[in-house]
């Protein structure tokens, strides 16, 4: 009887696109091993997964104190930046910097909202130097 019940929830999974159960059951374990070594409880994990479905999860791409690159398209350079803040609203990420190198900080502090990530402004300097390259502009 459950080799009948086994068989099928595989067929049922298949046929509804899920993944099969052996290679969800790796990758469960391989989730498990990595929650071991950041040391995430199981209850933490499901507080996660719930959060996530109730859409309350926020993957940020970067955080305070990450360096970030700016293309600057008018001059054709870029400009390296710390995030210096980050504030959630109700439809988009802002995030405040700070230019890397400027003589006063006060003058040289501005923003950037999420949907410039990966146009704009780019977490590594090899992504902002591809972009520059296809502007024209020269590498700094």
């Amino acid at each position: 009887m459950e080799d009948k019940k086994l068989k099928c929830s595989f067929q049922a999974a298949e046929e509804k696109g899920v993944e099969h159960p052996k290679s969800v059951m790796t990758r469960a374990m391989d989730i498990w091993g990595l929650c071991i070594e950041n040391g995430i409880s199981f209850d933490r994990l499901k507080e996660l997964a719930e959060a996530d479905a109730e859409r309350r999860l926020v993957v940020l791409p970067c955080k305070v104190g990450d360096t970030v690159y700016e293309v600057q398209k008018l001059r054709k350079r870029i400009q390296t930046c710390t995030v210096t803040f980050i504030r959630i609203s109700y439809n988009s990420i802002s995030f405040g910097c700070e230019l890397k190198g400027a003589i006063d900080k006060y003058s040289n502090v501005y923003g950037f909202s999420d949907s410039d990530i990966g146009k704009t402004v780019f977490l590594t300097r090899e992504e902002a130097e591809a972009v520059l390259k296809k502007m024209g502009g020269e590498k700094k």
